[in-house]
């Protein structure tokens, strides 16, 4: 389970409203990667989840290009905060004006350990997981969220608000000019130096949150794994000590083993780069 986190933006259409789904996406299996709630188990897999969440924000995430629905190898969106992210370039109009929150799971081995062994995981599976699928089955161990935000530059109406009970939802650093750094042109990325002056985020009063991006792991099993390694010329050499349970001979087998374990593997440059091109 190595491999640096990588988020994969959904289309517009398949974002989620946070409020509904942020407890039962976040650690839930999903069958279609880019439209985590068509098709999902368990209902709530936050109940394995024994361990605190990774929890942080980013205000410096690079937005390029200008909203054409044109896609690049690697998309529009390059980074948000400590991560990378993969996208199209419709991204960059969606996000703009935006605050951005990610979650992510932690001690993963221990949360899938028992995950998979949920009832309504395995009835699924079984029908879910083939090697003939268009794009694999996948585990969200993380998301991001969106949230829209108003800037306030005035230190006494900031404090003001704090008083009405407005929480704030980030600070950001501003040019001593006041420019407005999430209007529609501009860059959110700033630089540190001696003439910013730090502002303060707000959630707008009609704002919308969402989940637009997910962090993902491949649910399958390891007959099926090295098999599709091997189609894709990726893994010829994979030895059986590489993934446990498995017998040479198996490997030349038409069917699959029965009631072979479940594992967890990364998803591939190709086929992430595949995903946000169609």
């Amino acid at each position: 389970m190595t491999g640096d986190p990588k988020f994969i933006i959904l289309k517009y259409q398949a974002w989620m409203r946070t409020a509904t789904f942020e407890d039962t996406i976040l650690g839930a299996i999903i069958r279609q990667p880019l439209s985590p709630s068509t098709n999902y188990v368990p209902d709530a897999p936050a109940r394995y989840l024994t361990h605190a969440l990774q929890e942080g924000s980013a205000t410096d995430f690079v937005l390029q290009g200008t909203g054409s629905t044109s896609h690049g190898a690697t998309g529009s969106l390059t980074s948000i905060g400590q991560f990378s992210v993969s996208g199209s370039r419709e991204a960059s109009v969606h996000l703009n004006g935006k605050h951005i929150r990610y979650k992510r799971i932690q001690q993963l081995d221990q949360f899938w350990a028992k995950l998979r062994e949920d009832p309504d995981v395995k009835r699924s599976m079984g029908d879910w997981i083939s090697m003939w699928n268009t794009w694999p089955v996948c585990l969200v161990v993380g998301i991001m969220i969106c949230e829209d935000v108003e800037i306030s530059m005035d230190a006494a109406k900031t404090q003001e608000r704090k008083a009405q009970g407005e929480i704030p939802v980030g600070e950001i650093l501003l040019p001593s000019g006041g420019m407005n750094p999430l209007g529609k042109d501009a860059n959110p990325k700033l630089e540190a130096t001696s003439s910013q002056h730090t502002a303060t985020l707000f959630r707008a009063s009609m704002g919308e949150s969402s989940i637009f991006a997910v962090e993902l792991k491949i649910v399958t099993t390891g007959w099926l794994h090295r098999r599709l390694l091997r189609l894709k010329n990726k893994g010829p050499n994979v030895g059986d000590n590489r993934l446990a349970g498995m017998d040479s001979d198996e490997d030349s087998d038409d069917e699959a083993p029965v009631d072979e374990e479940l594992i967890l593997a990364d998803l591939d440059t190709d086929t992430v780069n595949d995903m946000i091109q169609n």
